[in-house]
């Protein structure tokens, strides 16, 4: 417990030489002091450090409410018949009763089905956004304008391309996006620290916690976590993820979370506690933001506390000239984004801490590694507007010039969101074997796979398991997969079928692989699948759904999937195609016993791309090799677009391994690299 102390005096640091020492906490290793090792444990550990972030800095993040009503109340066309608007009001009481919040829609009229959506919080009102005299000017308290309310000739102020902030619908629209856009002032007033009432009481005091504050009764002056402003903009937002899952023209899986300066503390926030939004771009946050606490350079918690005190809680002014006592630190609160994608826009003005920005991200990074997923680009603090520091789903990059979302700003965060929601194919090619791992992160590769048997050891002590996975954490790469997943001396069909060793052996095989953060396990394992001469094949089959479904409890505990793998016919007579690996795993009824495709043993079988589309809501995973004589891509010349295409087709989001035979990998595997970017980019065109 960390009792209250008085606010430090505190002047503002702008010399980095005068930056304090400061250890951050790894957010791998729970308070106690246990290890984060498995996918499970991360959830736990995620948990834990969003209640430290309520309990101690931005209060208690409000439950949904128990009713959510929507009314459209206009709609048309607008940007010259390029778009299409609508004004849809929300309430959250049944009987529309008690405050409410005006969302702009704002989708592009050519679309032909859901389309990706760029959802914010803006700061002087809907009509700010467009000039169209249709859209409500809100009535909503307003800091900093004349009279504290919305000005009606600021319509369409935010398309003007030489203000320091703006909201470009019209190139969202061009770029195939929906913005959805409210108005933070109706969620609750944002009262500067000198603005007082006409009783002459400071507006942050009281009046600051008005608006959809309502909705969760009388504050308690006596609690240390009552909710804040920036939780009730972080939690409007998320109703806004509420309208986009209702509306059949957003696609609510292809969400990009924005916002600037305190809105852009708000975007974090909200994709902190939300995981439903896949992809989060705060920008220009300050401190209280992204930037480290602990470094005491540019806004600190004493001038947050003065000059913001409604957007904090009561318990995060012991921090004020104290944050080395912190229990935690900002990079913490960015990890509970993981392992979805965060792309951090910084701004060089000192107040800002750009630099306290880029430490955060990458004492962060470590746990999108963790999940599987490519970290932080291994670069030094990159210059303005040097995007090296720009990764697959973890970036980071700043800028000079003025504050607030300019049009740089969003090209970086819409080139950054395409990546992820685009057929992405070509920047998650991995290999099989760990011996590789050099070669492979010399081409560009992003993954390595591994073997079951050889490094998860599941029939070894743990001792020996250790030594295993010290090599695979120092391997250089991430370890997504793992093959090779039950030995031959295992039967798993016929009269010698040993389930429940099976279970066993795959009980501890799974705990390891979450422990290495290895997502896919799969399961070909030939010998131990065939189906003795004179068994019966039903038979089989009933013995092998069986075994998944008794595997299926732990590939759920430790959030690790175990993908069937169909194999020709000369290794094995069971499960051949991608259909039946398919057919076979629904029938467990886990979404954690799924497929793969392996494209050599689809080609060898005859199996086409039918089969990848028709098994479209199984295929996790996929392993690539020549026809002929299993040889890397670019040996023989084989064409893989039509396979590719057909992934595309369905969306995939999986891993493609390289699993072949080599003869010189040095010369080879540049070769097969190359061949696969060039298909996959073809197919993109």
């Amino acid at each position: 417990m960390i009792l209250a102390l008085p606010m430090a005096a505190q002047s503002v640091n702008y010399d980095e030489s005068k930056v304090w020492p400061y250890t951050l906490e790894d957010p791998l290793v729970f308070a106690d002091g246990t290890k984060v090792r498995t996918a499970e444990d991360w959830s736990r550990r995620r948990n834990e450090i969003l209640e430290i972030f309520q309990s101690e800095m931005y209060g208690r993040m409000p439950e949904a409410p128990g009713a959510l009503v929507t009314e459209v109340l206009e709609q048309g066309p607008t940007m010259g018949g390029f778009g299409l608007r609508r004004q849809v009001r929300m309430w959250f009481r049944k009987d529309k009763t008690g405050p409410s919040i005006d969302w702009l829609i704002i989708t592009p009229a050519r679309a032909k089905g859901p389309v990706p959506t760029v959802l914010m919080l803006n700061y002087e009102g809907n009509h700010t956004v467009l000039p169209d005299p249709e859209i409500i000017v809100t009535d909503s308290w307003m800091r900093s304008l004349k009279g504290n309310k919305a000005d009606p000739e600021a319509r369409g102020k935010l398309t003007d391309p030489g203000l320091r902030t703006r909201i470009p619908a019209d190139l969202l629209a061009a770029r195939g996006y929906a913005l959805v856009t409210a108005c933070y002032a109706d969620v609750s007033p944002d009262p500067d620290s000198g603005d007082k009432g006409p009783d002459g009481e400071f507006l942050q005091k009281d009046f600051a916690y008005t608006g959809i504050f309502s909705l969760w009764g009388k504050r308690d002056p006596s609690r240390t976590d009552n909710t804040t402003a920036l939780t009730a903009w972080a939690w409007a937002l998320r109703r806004g993820m509420d309208l986009i899952e209702q509306d059949p023209r957003l696609d609510s899986e292809r969400v990009l979370l924005t916002g600037s300066s305190r809105l852009g503390k708000a975007a974090l926030i909200a994709g902190a506690f939300d995981e439903r939004f896949p992809v989060v771009v705060p920008n220009q946050t300050g401190g209280g933001g992204v930037p480290l606490a602990k470094r005491n350079f540019g806004e600190t918690i004493t001038t947050e506390m003065k000059s913001f005190t409604h957007w904090y809680c009561k318990a995060y002014g012991r921090y004020a000239g104290h944050e080395d006592i912190m229990p935690f630190d900002q990079h913490m609160l960015l990890t509970c984004v993981a392992p979805r994608a965060l792309l951090v826009e910084g701004f060089d003005q000192p107040w800002f801490d750009t630099k306290g920005e880029f430490l955060s991200v990458q004492a962060a990074s470590p746990v999108w590694e963790f999940l599987g997923k490519p970290g932080l680009p291994e670069v030094s603090w990159p210059d303005d507007y040097d995007t090296k520091a720009i990764g697959p789903v973890l970036g980071y990059v700043r800028r000079d010039q003025e504050h607030g979302i300019a049009m740089i700003d969003w090209l970086w965060m819409l080139d950054f969101a395409d990546r992820q929601f685009s057929f992405d194919l070509d920047n998650h090619i991995g290999i099989c074997g760990l011996g590789w791992a050099k070669q492979a992160k010399a081409n560009g590769l992003n993954y390595l796979e591994a073997n079951v048997v050889s490094n998860l050891c599941p029939e070894s002590d743990d001792a020996t398991f250790e030594q295993k996975l010290k090599e695979m954490k120092e391997a250089g790469l991430p370890i997504y997969s793992a093959n090779g997943f039950f030995p031959g001396t295992i039967k798993l069909v016929g009269p010698e079928a040993e389930t429940h060793r099976a279970i066993k052996y795959s009980r501890t095989a799974i705990r390891r692989a979450a422990q290495a953060g290895i997502k896919i396990l799969v399961l070909g394992s030939s010998k131990a699948r065939n189906i003795p001469e004179g068994f019966s094949t039903e038979r089989a089959r009933e013995q092998f759904l069986a075994l998944l479904k008794g595997i299926a409890p732990d590939a759920e505990k430790y959030g690790v999937i175990v993908a069937i793998e169909p194999l020709q016919k000369s290794e094995t007579n069971f499960i051949n195609t991608v259909r039946e690996g398919a057919e076979i795993s629904r029938l467990t009824g886990s979404p954690n016993i799924c497929v793969i495709a392996d494209l050599f043993h689809m080609m060898r079988v005859g199996e086409g791309p039918d089969g990848i589309i028709d098994s479209a809501d199984k295929l996790v995973h996929c392993h690539i090799a020549e026809l002929e004589e299993r040889t890397p891509p670019g040996e023989k010349g084989d064409d893989f677009t039509p396979y590719f295409k057909a992934l595309k087709q369905i969306g995939f989001k999986g891993g493609i391994s390289i699993e072949c035979g080599w003869k010189d990998i040095e010369k080879q595997l540049p070769v097969a690299a190359k061949t696969m970017k060039e298909q996959i980019n073809k197919i993109k065109q």
